[in-house]
């Protein structure tokens, strides 16, 4: 591949999906799976946006829309397990809750690089920012 930014798309890739894999081995309980899930997700949307900037302009758009689903079950998948570690106002917030809601921001600001390489920018600034609360 001569495109340097592809290549480093397909080897972050590659990375997350490995350490999905890690994860899975491990089979340590529900957080773990989600984590793992959630790699998976973030691997396979920087692996269709590896193949977007190798494409025709018709196979870009398709796999830039594969990134983005990807992408947006793992932030719905998040949501709805950082739901679970949510304590009650003035106690302190869980490591559990930390890494989710980490997680979640880290599928977030990946939404936002989709959209760069869509080049709709506010949509793209908007995710940045949402990643950054």
């Amino acid at each position: 591949c001569d495109d340097p930014e592809a290549l480093k798309f397909a080897d972050d890739a590659m990375n997350f999906l490995s350490e999905s894999l890690k994860i899975r081995k491990l089979s340590l309980g529900l957080d773990h799976l989600t984590v793992g899930d959630t790699y998976q997700s973030i691997g396979i949307a920087h692996l269709n946006r590896a193949l977007a900037l190798k494409s025709d302009t018709v196979k870009k758009e398709s796999e830039l829309s594969n990134a983005y689903q990807a992408l947006t079950s793992a932030v719905e998948t998040r949501r709805s397990f950082t739901s679970i570690f949510i304590k009650p106002m003035g106690s302190r917030p869980s490591s559990e809750l930390k890494d989710s809601i980490l997680m979640e921001a880290h599928c977030v600001f990946y939404l936002g690089r989709v959209e760069e390489t869509r080049s709709n920018y506010d949509q793209a600034k908007s995710h940045y920012v949402n990643a950054l609360r």
